[in-house]
């Protein structure tokens, strides 16, 4: 869940799984009914088609994902003998804020468990959500994985990936501050906000710990340890074989490696799980067009273009490579189609304040961040991710700076 958090996919080849996002959120959750997985041939789990033998899932180590140490008993101390679970929560929140914990690196590139992520105190949200899972226990909390499904795919323009922004977090049950509250509140370590959009659906320890491998499995790839590499992710379709992701991620592999029958079973047993997900078709288009399914590949093709002229992700992603390529003018007219299409997003805003900087448009680059501040002050995301690539955005005049809370639209 890579952070850009669980799924990527290289030039929409290759899928990762969720991990990011935000910072005391709270939400409802989304009840979501799986379809049965399809029946399929074990060899598509094998991976034989690539390496010429079965590929067995202990080839890659395992993990104790929630197991604790002393030192985590410990650093629970007495906080669950707290009568009320209120009380529990409160005291657990403030130790980890009290720690740091709340305050600590942020790193989309490492996953670990939650042992490994008290002791380094780095991790990516899924290693600060399964800290927090397994502190929580120990305190005597109820507490659940969370889901948070962004509706877009982004197109990533620094690496040409395409992302899903997907990302875990904590659902905490049972610590009624009020009434107002009954489904519970949203535990989050990240600093990159969640889609206003997504979907917030409670997801089993199970199918969380598939995420997790899924994220191994990436680094794995990045790292050139492709047996490895599907091992992991072989472990993870055992575990969750109901994650429709996780088999994207399977056709992808195939893909890559010219296996595109079994890329395409893979493909469609994600899309019987999954049948909305557009991730989908553009690795189904690869794969017909590669054994000559000319027409096929063409009716995917189309719909991969009509789809991504639909997304403002999509524009925004030329808009920085336009800007990037220092085209500041077609910069600009894909950042407005973007905003066009999803208009109270900060980092459109903030992106296209970027880009009237570069046309030395002070009045346009100081109105266009004043509303990148507005949207982010009404909790419709943050543009941290930007700052750190392209600074700070400093302008001479005094209409620039930041702007107090806003309330409304």
């Amino acid at each position: 869940m890579r952070t850009l958090h669980l799924y990527i996919a290289l030039l929409a080849r290759l899928v990762l799984l969720p991990l990011c996002a935000a910072a005391g959120t709270m939400g409802c959750v989304a009840s979501q009914t799986t379809p049965a997985v399809p029946a399929y041939d074990p060899a598509l789990v094998s991976g034989a088609a690539i390496f010429g033998t079965a590929v067995a899932a202990d080839e890659a180590p395992s993990h104790d994902v929630l197991g604790v140490t002393p030192e985590m008993i410990d650093y629970v101390g007495d906080i669950g003998e707290a009568r009320l679970s209120v009380m529990r929560f409160t005291r657990l929140l403030r130790r980890l804020q009290d720690s740091g914990f709340f305050d600590n690196r942020y790193d989309a590139s490492v996953t670990r468990t939650a042992a490994e992520t008290f002791e380094a105190q780095v991790g990516n949200c899924i290693s600060y959500t399964n800290l927090f899972v397994a502190l929580a226990r120990l305190s005597g909390l109820t507490v659940h994985y969370q889901l948070a499904e962004i509706p877009y795919p982004t197109w990533n323009a620094y690496t040409g990936l395409l992302i899903r922004n997907n990302h875990i977090n904590v659902l905490v049950d049972g610590a009624r501050f009020d009434r107002s509250r009954p489904d519970g509140y949203t535990i989050d370590f990240n600093e990159v906000n969640p889609d206003v959009d997504a979907r917030l659906r409670r997801i089993s320890d199970a199918y969380a710990e598939s995420l997790f491998y899924a994220n191994l499995s990436v680094d794995e790839i990045l790292a050139g340890n492709e047996r490895r590499a599907f091992a992991y992710l072989r472990r993870a379709i055992d575990i969750a074989p109901e994650n429709a992701d996780l088999w994207i991620n399977l056709g992808a592999f195939y893909s890559r490696h010219g296996a595109h029958e079994e890329a395409l079973e893979s493909y469609h047993i994600a899309q019987a799980l999954k049948p909305r997900e557009k991730l989908i078709l553009s690795g189904l288009e690869r794969s017909h067009r590669a054994l000559g399914n000319t027409l096929r590949a063409d009716e995917l093709a189309g719909a991969v273009r009509r789809y991504r002229l639909r997304n403002p992700f999509y524009h925004f992603a030329l808009a920085q490579t336009a800007y990037d390529a220092g085209d500041y003018a077609r910069s600009l007219r894909a950042i407005l189609e973007a905003q066009r299409l999803k208009r109270r997003n900060p980092r459109f805003h903030y992106m296209e304040s970027l880009v009237h900087l570069a046309l030395e448009d002070q009045t346009a680059a100081s109105r266009s961040l004043r509303k990148a501040q507005r949207y982010r002050a009404l909790d419709y995301g943050k543009y941290d991710d930007l700052i750190r690539r392209y600074g700070r955005i400093e302008v001479s005049t005094r209409e620039a700076a930041d702007v107090g809370p806003v309330t409304g639209h």
